[in-house]
């Protein structure tokens, strides 16, 4: 059974369906398919095979869980809200030494890491601001993925970056003429997809007094995208099997944002640091920007 099939099954079974009216009279007939709890979405038959009847928990497990923000590579993150009229400063000291206590907490095998994101609004100015200007913007992205490593190192409480690095996207592009010709239908493909990258809806579990969202996805333990996509297949039209990878091009791409000035390519960087450690920031960077590969410069204000 293919990942499009057991999606249809589901949802099909999981949605509450207006059938119409009776010889035009005012009763209306409803088909109810809205499932009231975990037991039941298990046992929802799927498929008859053999004289056997295939259910949900036959093929996948049932999880009660809330959705996660992730990077890009798939790990959790936890972000931190800034109260209102709080030192943002003050703020990312803190967190910043309680990660370090946490960090010797965490079981083997556990990694915490900080991620910087966009600066939000109520961040105060930036006390250093240094702009790197040369011709090739990998370049570039290299001397200010270095720097930020140094100048956090040396005491800066955060360094963001203008425009943020590139990150890399995977571009995913049935090919809708093969998918035609071995009879794979086009809305199998797309649900197969779905499931493979983020999930898709199926309906509703109604119980407790509350809804929660049914929704089919592969488990975040599975192999890298690339890897599903290699492994599943999809159902043609008359029956047979055939990969998905077979029917899909997958391609990785990266659109940076590209800054000038005075005709050269810049990345700027906002160093946010105070008292001894804005000293320290200073005296490093002076040391580094003197190594910058020929015909690259970094320049610093105020």
């Amino acid at each position: 059974m293919t990942l499009g099939e057991l999606a249809t099954a589901i949802r099909e079974q999981a949605s509450d369906v207006p059938a119409g009216r009776i010889d035009g009279a005012r009763a209306t007939i409803r088909v109810v398919g809205s499932i009231t709890d975990v037991e039941t979405l298990g046992n929802l038959v799927v498929r008859v095979h053999d004289g056997g009847h295939i259910r949900v928990l036959d093929l996948a497990r049932i999880e009660d869980t809330v959705d996660d923000d992730a990077d890009d590579r798939g790990f959790p993150l936890v972000g931190i809200r800034l109260q209102a009229r709080a030192d943002a400063m003050a703020a990312m000291a803190a967190v910043r030494q309680e990660l370090a206590e946490l960090r010797r907490a965490v079981p083997s095998g556990i990694t915490l890491a900080e991620t910087t994101p966009p600066p939000p609004a109520a961040t105060p100015p930036a006390q250093l601001v240094i702009v790197i200007a040369g011709s090739d913007l990998e370049m570039l992205e290299r001397i200010a993925d270095n720097l930020t490593t140094e100048l956090q190192g040396a005491g800066a409480l955060a360094v963001y970056r203008d425009p943020p690095p590139a990150q890399p996207e995977r571009i995913i592009v049935p090919d809708r003429a093969r998918a035609a010709a071995l009879g794979v239908a086009f809305s199998d493909l797309a649900d197969t997809l779905r499931v493979l990258v983020a999930g898709t809806h199926l309906g509703e579990l109604r119980a407790d007094g509350r809804d929660r969202e049914i929704v089919l996805r592969i488990p975040p333990e599975a192999a890298a995208l690339d890897a599903r996509i290699a492994d599943v297949q999809v159902r043609t039209r008359d029956g047979g099997l055939v990969p998905l990878a077979s029917v899909v091009a997958v391609t990785i791409t990266a659109a940076p944002t590209i800054t000038r000035r005075d005709r050269q390519r810049v990345v700027t960087l906002s160093v946010h640091a105070t008292g001894s450690a804005l000293a320290a920031v200073r005296t490093r960077f002076a040391a580094l920007a003197g190594t910058l590969p020929v015909g690259y410069r970094a320049t610093t204000s105020p």
